[in-house]
């Protein structure tokens, strides 16, 4: 809603027997803003209901909720203040002191506030779009160049230090392209092996979920077996590779699945074997079989091939097909996908942005690339590496 002006909906009224996710986010005088995570899926009613109706079921909600909030403020201040009565100190994760499948992180002190600038969101209706484009263009892209240069690459108040520990550097395919301590995949530790939970790998929001997508570096000899873990350990089903192993002479990726059928061992118990393979001049299709302590489960790779590394696909149709292919084949999978190129940002955070872009042009009158980009580069540094 506008303020001053409640009753104009910016997005229109929603659309009856549908599904929404919804967040809340505080604003503070500065522009800045903090958003909740999403809540589970809620569906509207037919079209019958009145809008006093609805009033009074937005009122309730918001009422409930507004309660909810309260009570855990008041009860984490209470907490804060008993500790400090004790002679202990608050940590940060004190504030997570309810567990509810609708959570606010993190509520007290505003240091731990994910703040984001408004600058950061540039929304374009979709009938100024072609003029805006238009408008970039001129002057051999500078407008473009100009824009692109003033996203962040990185959030300086994110940590990535688990990805420079000893004994994870040499997981890195490139030194400084690293998941954020705050939200990278951890694998199932062993004790006995120091950074056995680590893979450069970060979990990515998708259009409508958390964590829908998981971000990653295509695997390098010695990480093949982490990457086959995560995916065993995440149950994920599609993998979308957007680079080919060798490109321009030097090895981009190693090919970690089996090159004809027979099976073979990536990580220890873990056999991996190839069912089928359908080659299109755009992209591959691979169904491969996961094998490990009796189970197994099946995993299809979509690999995109006419995208050149550092450049762009000669043709942007094949690319929207694809994006929309692998869209359409996830129809009841709520199991993160995994997307790879080489370093993990650049083509990798274009498929992601371009999936999140093809959903949200269908429900909404504006687009945001600017402010989409920014938001993918608070959950993995350097996504969308290029203009």
């Amino acid at each position: 809603m506008i303020p001053g002006n409640e009753d104009k909906i910016c997005n229109g009224p929603l659309k009856p027997k549908k599904q929404y996710l919804f967040k809340f986010r505080a604003t503070n005088v500065m522009g800045q803003f903090t958003d909740s995570d999403y809540s589970d899926p809620v569906k509207t009613l037919g079209e019958g209901l009145s809008e006093r109706t609805v009033e009074i079921i937005l009122s309730v909600t918001l009422c409930i909720l507004s309660i909810i909030l309260l009570g855990t403020a008041i009860f984490a201040f209470a907490r804060i203040r008993q500790k400090q009565k004790e002679g202990g100190t608050y940590s940060p994760q004190d504030a997570e002191i309810i567990d509810t499948k609708f959570k606010l992180d993190q509520l007290i002190t505003v240091a731990d506030l994910e703040l984001k600038d408004e600058r950061l969101t540039r929304p374009i209706s979709k009938k100024s779009f072609l003029q805006h484009v238009e408008e970039l263009c001129t002057n051999n892209n500078l407008k473009f160049q100009e824009e692109f240069s003033e996203l962040p690459k990185f959030l300086q108040d994110l940590s990535s230090t688990d990805a420079d520990l000893p004994w994870n550097r040499a997981k890195n395919r490139f030194p400084n392209i690293k998941p954020y301590n705050n939200n990278r995949v951890k694998l199932i530790v062993d004790a006995s092996v120091p950074g056995s939970d680590y893979i450069n790998a970060s979990y990515i929001s998708g259009y409508l979920c958390p964590n829908e997508f998981i971000a990653t570096q295509g695997p390098l000899p010695g990480t093949v077996g982490d990457f086959w873990r995560m995916v065993w350990e995440t149950r994920a089903k599609t993998l979308v590779m957007l680079t080919q192993c060798f490109e321009k002479g030097r090895i981009r990726c190693h090919q970690y699945w089996p090159e004809d059928n027979k099976p073979v061992t990536v990580f220890g118990d873990i056999v991996i074997t190839k069912l089928m393979e359908d080659v299109q001049i755009d992209w591959t299709i691979r169904d491969l079989k996961i094998e490990r302590h009796g189970d197994c489960m099946t995993v299809r790779q979509c690999n995109f091939t006419a995208w050149p590394e550092h450049g762009v696909p000669e043709n942007s149709a094949p690319l929207i097909h694809f994006v929309k292919l692998v869209r359409a084949s996830r129809a009841h999978d709520t199991t993160p996908m995994i997307v790879h190129c080489s370093a993990g940002v650049g083509r990798t955070g274009v498929f992601i942005a371009l999936d999140h872009l093809t959903q949200h042009i269908n429900d909404h009158d504006f687009v945001d690339i600017y402010g989409l980009v920014a938001e993918l580069r608070s959950e993995r540094m350097c996504m969308v590496q290029n203009l």
